[in-house]
């Protein structure tokens, strides 16, 4: 009897098949093991044994590439050969164009570096991190106008970066026109940042000229920032400059215009409007053995008055406010108190020049229970005198208990 040997045939043919596929299978996840594995090593061996067993992936050859640039920089041939690599496969990854322009900087290929820079610019054109680096390349090479642009995209993208991009723009030219017109969006916002800057840089002369460009844009800004620049000038003694800063602020910020001095020079003089705590307003600071606050309850003027709490050893109570004055002039100052006060001396208003430094007028002291009264004193500014200081002072020893002031007044005679 003849045996049909087929069924076994068919049998023997699928399970040869099986066998294929499952080897197979097994070896590409073991070639795929080993690939990962070896790619995520810091070795260059086994980086490269990783590009061999997939060629096709372009990770694979970046990292090899990452090995040889950065811990052999002298071998930049070799890492810019493994970045072309990566590019040539994924010529879309940004990454790769900018660090095979690195590459290409460390080997003194300039025109090769610009040509990376420019397609990662290509293929990824609004990305902050693409842009900041961009521009870094280009400062390198000295074209600054090209990196302005590419940081102004970044200042526009990331507002959480426009200060990192400003301070770079600045870093590399201080000159603050060039910065605006060409690393800045004609934006108010980006100008005052700018400004805030500039302050805390401390540069005077850089400051006056973003303050103008930023009331020739003619947008509202925060008024916190045209108060400290006003304080930046005070504080530098310019009294002129801000002087006229303060009232440009108060033409451009309407609810400024009532902090501008009248007849009477001393700003917010009743406490009835808040406390700017800079500008021409009053300036105030928490200090040891002192606390202010505005009091509703008792006042001689108005609906409140400015509390002052001593206890403690205090020679300043932490609130000033500078006046712009002439000089060879005389004024008459006064202002009204309350005190509920316990010591050996009580407080009295202090006036001085901040130019010289000196001592110009101080009124009798405040101690004792009071009822509401005034207090006056009068001087005359020297030949060069043009910002002068008042404020609340106290002399040696202990000091405790309440001070009300209110009506504060300084008019020409």
């Amino acid at each position: 009897m003849q045996i049909d040997l087929r069924p076994v045939r068919r049998r023997v043919f699928w399970l040869a098949i099986c066998f294929s596929a499952v080897a197979l299978y097994v070896n590409s996840t073991v070639r795929e093991y080993r690939a990962v594995r070896w790619s995520n090593s810091t070795a260059a061996s086994d980086l490269l044994l990783a590009t061999r067993l997939e060629p096709g992936n372009a990770e694979h050859w970046y990292r090899l590439a990452n090995s040889t640039f950065f811990l052999n920089p002298e071998k930049s041939e070799d890492a810019i050969a493994s970045y072309k690599k990566a590019a040539a496969i994924n010529p879309w990854s940004s990454r790769y164009s900018l660090d095979l322009a690195r590459a290409y900087l460390a080997a003194n290929q300039w025109q090769e570096q610009q040509a990376a820079v420019e397609h990662a610019l290509q293929v990824d054109p609004m990305t902050p991190t693409t842009l900041r680096a961009a521009a870094d390349f280009y400062l390198l090479q000295g074209q600054q106008a090209r990196a302005f642009d590419l940081l102004r995209r970044v200042v526009q993208y990331d507002p959480e970066r426009a200060g990192e991009a400003i301070e770079l723009c600045w870093r590399a030219s201080h000159d603050a026109d060039l910065v605006m017109s060409r690393a800045l969006p004609r934006s108010a916002e980006h100008y005052a940042h700018f400004l805030q800057f500039i302050i805390s840089q401390n540069d005077l002369d850089a400051a006056p000229v973003v303050w103008s460009r930023l009331l020739s844009l003619q947008q509202q800004f925060p008024a916190a920032t045209g108060i400290r620049y006003v304080s930046f000038l005070i504080a530098n003694r310019r009294a002129a400059e801000a002087q006229r800063a303060w009232e440009q602020l108060a033409a451009a910020d309407s609810t400024l215009r009532p902090y501008l001095p009248g007849a009477n020079l001393v700003v917010n003089g009743g406490f009835e409007r808040d406390l700017l705590n800079g500008g021409f307003d009053w300036w105030y600071e928490k200090l040891p053995g002192v606390s202010l606050s505005l009091d509703n309850s008792s006042f001689r003027g108005g609906e409140r008055s400015l509390l002052i709490q001593f206890d403690g050893a205090v020679s300043d109570a932490g609130i000033r406010e500078y006046v712009v004055l002439k000089p060879n002039t005389a004024y008459e100052f006064s202002a009204a108190c309350r005190a509920e006060l316990n010591g050996a001396h009580g407080a009295t208003f202090e006036w001085s020049d901040t130019n010289r430094k000196i001592a110009l007028a101080s009124t009798d002291e405040m101690i004792g229970d009071s009822p509401w009264r005034m207090v006056r004193t009068s001087f005359k500014t020297g030949p060069d005198t043009h910002l002068v200081v008042v404020r609340v002072a106290h002399g040696d020893g202990l000091v405790r208990g309440k001070l009300w002031v209110d009506d504060i007044s300084l008019v020409e005679k």
